[in-house]
């Protein structure tokens, strides 16, 4: 028999929880959105900024945008996963299809390209 003041407790603190993650999701987008805006501002003032510290954001940025993606698309996949899971799947996925830096895959064997003679 369940004790309903441990699940009542429990229902509890997994909304506060849930809660908690969607205002740090909110402040990450946030805080995104004004590393773009500086950014862009470094890049007027100094065209020869880093250009690798930008790209390494880029990759974050990428996994962030898609791990979120999978768990609005995806809630109950996104769920039965575990948000390191996910956070990993997007990570392999981004550097996988390199989108984060837009160089094109390297070359493999089982995706080559057709010969032309």
């Amino acid at each position: 028999m369940t004790d309903t003041h441990v699940v009542s407790a429990l229902k509890t603190k997994r909304i506060e929880i849930a809660s908690q993650i969607e205002d740090y999701r909110e402040k990450t987008r946030l805080a995104v959105i004004a590393l773009d805006h500086v950014e862009a501002s470094l890049r007027l003032f100094d065209p020869d900024v880093d250009k690798g510290q930008l790209a390494q954001r880029k990759e974050w940025v990428a996994v962030e945008r898609l791990a979120a993606r999978l768990r609005s698309r995806r809630p109950r996949l996104a769920a039965r996963l575990g948000a390191r899971r996910v956070h990993t799947l997007a990570l392999r996925t981004v550097r996988r299809s390199r989108m984060s830096t837009g160089h094109a895959r390297p070359p493999t064997a089982d995706r080559s390209s057709p010969k032309t003679a």
